[in-house]
């Protein structure tokens, strides 16, 4: 579903680190041919995210969760 206020958007990213209580890693990557992230957790890939940019801002993200399901 998509989320579009920028504090909704914080809101989950927040979130999303409270539970990385586990050993995890955060690579920054090209995913897709745009720049992303991708978040492995106990050595296993978790999320990954993507941004797509407008006039030099953020005007999209995209992420997926468990990506290997």
């Amino acid at each position: 579903n998509p989320i579009y206020s920028a504090d909704r958007i914080i809101r989950l990213f927040f979130g999303i680190a409270q539970r990385l209580t586990e050993e995890y890693t955060v690579d920054f990557k090209m995913v897709n041919g745009i720049p992303g992230v991708i978040v492995t957790i106990n050595n296993k890939v978790t999320y990954v995210l993507s941004f797509a940019f407008e006039d030099e801002k953020i005007s999209n993200i995209y992420m997926m969760v468990n990506p290997e399901k």
